[in-house]
């Protein structure tokens, strides 16, 4: 194409795959088709247009260029139109063709076919006005070239202006075939989307697979949780397997899908299977399926779905996937967020199911296990009850027969036989390696607004958390007790909290890791709540994608302790489940939501007065300490000028209050291999962490 702007793409260029998917292009070319505005399930309207250019003479090939804008922005346009479009989104479907969408920067612009001038002069005067002002305008060289581009290149490719008018008729007939899963009936052909629940099987010319979108339909087959097997997938610490009984499945048979009648079995035919083969759709992927033929199955008991061949438009492919890891939230179709949204309503169901059953399953087994213990125990007393009867017996034989003949006494060594039988069955002693810690009482100024579990449990000090525990080791005939870097151990106690980290409460929580989520955790935000009528019946409590955590720190000191000890200090990690029980608040971002935080700084008000303050006083007295040393020449920044230790915060009055610590250990990088006692460069790190504590209303 001679003459185009260097700033502009040929469209076969994009047809051939040579921007990336989600990069932005700008191209210019004829309209060759186009489909008026109808609206979507979301705000905005839909056109979809086709655009040709010299580039695509020789194979009639077209350019699909899909327009998402609220309907007063909708463009109108005729054949031989000339489109230019700034900043279009490349974006990849079916069987790798490449097309264009909007984005909120791209820019478009329409000019008649029948008013552009021949050059040298511009195309200004053809451009059709848009209703809203649009983010970037052609240059005056831009529209000259329009002007050019019109009259040199050929129009061989497009179509005549009844042909182009009928095909704009007939796309306004649209029968909206869309339906969930749970409304499929015998005889329909439906549009729908889902997603691949068990691993495709390849039967060469067609594929069979298994889909849901997690509705339930009466006429689907029924998957029976059969024991817990099937779903400890990913359970690499068997938690939940030592409770269910071995499946004579391997993986691969297993059923991994979603339980009840939730799946349908589906069969593709060409050249829907080479589009499977090709595009590698595999479990989990999801995927947008039309003119999907449902009818009852083999079994004559339940429905089954036929995605068969056009024979209309033999090429035509109607299993297109979604590509959930780019997709923004603002382009995502409503009904696919429905069907995550059930997704996540069906998870939790079956967490909840599962712990129940494990949960039952480990009762069952305790219950059994005391039963035979109490078995063993009734055996055992009676077995002794029967040895001291008969030693009893022997007793009084042996002394009959010492009274009665001139026999040694043996009745002291038979005694001190069955003293020795009954040493035998005597439970067995050790001494006792409890630790002795000093036992604190409430404090009479106790903050009765909060409250922590474990009533009954023994008080503690700071300083008890740090009484070494040992290991016995044996090595040949000697013992050895070595110290231990930290020990597994809950502890109740009474504190008062002197700091806190961060510094801004905006920051207490903060986004999952990116590892945590899957790739649709982005499309759904905590506020999210279904948005068509087809999942009007989903609990808004299951909407949410938690994708923000708690995680912050306290600083807890002691509240008191025994005459002759000094009060110490902890730093205790503060995690999602815990932050959840202590503030009764879920977390989300809070750089946007300012009365979230306010409510946040009222329940933290009760728990640490006017610490926040006093912190805040603490940081704008370093400021002015740094910015006054930086006026009189100071050290560089490595090592910055500081007031006098925490000044402010020595000043904290707040109320003591009782709340449970765990002490546990993480690994950290330790250069010193004298130290590393974790491996090689590593070494453990004795950690605390709140837990089971709550700032009640």
């Amino acid at each position: 194409m001679a003459g185009l702007p260097s700033q502009f793409s040929p469209l076969r260029d994009i047809l051939d795959g040579k921007h990336d998917n989600n990069t932005f292009v700008n191209v210019i070319g004829f309209v060759a088709d186009f489909m008026p505005p109808v609206a979507t399930r979301g705000k905005d309207w839909k056109c979809q247009l086709k655009l040709t250019d010299p580039s695509t003479e020789h194979d009639s090939a077209q350019l699909h260029v899909n327009i998402f804008r609220d309907q007063a922005s909708m463009p109108q346009a005729k054949c031989g139109d000339v489109m230019l479009i700034f900043a279009g989104k490349v974006q990849q479907f079916q069987l790798g063709l490449h097309s264009l969408i909007t984005h909120v920067t791209t820019s478009f612009y329409i000019y008649d076919s029948k008013t552009i001038p021949r050059p040298p002069k511009t195309a200004t005067v053809a451009m059709v006005p848009s209703n809203k002002p649009q983010r970037r305008k052609p240059t005056a060289e831009e529209d000259g070239y329009v002007s050019k581009f019109f009259h040199s290149s050929s129009k061989d490719n497009l179509p005549t202006e009844a042909e182009f008018q009928e095909r704009s008729t007939r796309a306004l007939v649209v029968k909206d075939k869309y339906v969930p899963l749970s409304k499929a009936a015998d005889g329909k052909f439906i549009d729908t989307i889902a997603q691949i629940v068990r691993k495709p099987y390849d039967l060469s010319s067609m594929y069979s697979l298994w889909i849901s979108d997690y509705s339930e339909n009466l006429d689907f087959y029924q998957h029976t949780m059969k024991g817990l097997t099937a779903l400890n997938k990913g359970d690499s610490y068997g938690y939940t397997t030592r409770f269910s009984e071995p499946s004579t499945a391997t993986d691969e048979e297993s059923w991994t899908g979603p339980f009840g009648k939730r799946s349908l079995q589906l069969t593709c035919y060409e050249p829907h299977a080479t589009a499977i083969r090709t595009l590698e759709l595999d479990e989990g992927s999801w995927v947008y399926l039309k003119n999907l033929q449902i009818k009852v199955g083999r079994n004559g008991a339940n429905l089954e779905g036929y995605l068969r061949g056009d024979q209309q438009y033999p090429s035509k492919i109607n299993i297109i996937p979604y590509d959930l890891s780019s997709m923004e939230r603002d382009e995502a179709d409503p009904r696919l967020l429905d069907a995550l949204r059930r997704m996540q309503q069906y998870e939790k169901m079956k967490k909840e199911q599962l712990a129940e059953i494990s949960g039952a399953a480990e009762a069952g087994k305790k219950r059994k296990a005391a039963a035979t213990q109490e078995e063993e125990t009734k055996g055992k007393r009676k077995s002794n009850a029967k040895a001291k009867r008969e030693a009893a017996r022997k007793g009084k034989a042996a002394a009959y027969e010492a009274a009665n003949s001139n026999t040694p006494d043996t009745t002291n060594t038979t005694q001190s036989l069955t003293q020795d039988e009954a040493n035998l069955n005597a439970p067995e002693t050790r001494p006792s390696t409890q630790v002795a810690y000093d036992s604190i009482s409430e404090p009479d100024d106790v903050n009765k607004q909060i409250k922590a579990d474990n009533l009954a449990a023994h008080s503690s000090i700071i300083a008890d958390m740090f009484v070494p525990e040992y290991h016995p080791v044996i090595d040949g005939d000697t013992t050895m007790s070595i110290p231990l870097p930290f020990a597994n151990r809950n502890y109740r106690t009474y504190v008062r909290v002197v700091d806190f980290y961060p510094h801004t409460l905006a920051k207490f929580a903060r986004p999952k890791k990116a590892s945590a989520q899957r790739p649709e955790s982005h499309l759904l935000d905590e506020d999210s709540a279904p948005s068509s009528d087809y999942d009007s019946d989903v609990p808004s409590s299951f909407s949410a994608t938690k994708n923000w955590e708690w995680c912050f720190y306290l600083k807890l000191e002691d509240a008191d302790v025994p005459d002759g000890q000094d009060k110490r200090a902890i730093w205790a990690a503060v995690d999602n489940p815990s932050g959840q029980c202590l503030l009764n608040l879920d977390a989300s971002n809070l750089h946007v939501n300012e009365n979230k935080v306010q409510s946040m700084r009222e329940k933290l008000f009760t728990l640490w007065g006017d610490l926040e303050e006093l912190v805040t006083e603490q940081e704008e007295a370093e400021e002015q300490a740094l910015a006054a040393a930086a006026r009189n020449n100071a050290p560089p920044d490595s090592s910055p000028v500081k007031p006098a230790p925490s000044q402010a915060l020595l000043a904290v009055k707040n109320k003591p209050f009782p709340c449970c610590i765990c002490q546990y250990g993480v690994r950290v990088t330790e250069d010193d291999e004298t130290k590393a006692d974790a491996g090689e460069n590593k070494r453990w790190q004795r950690m605390f962490a709140l837990f089971g504590t709550r700032i009640c209303d």
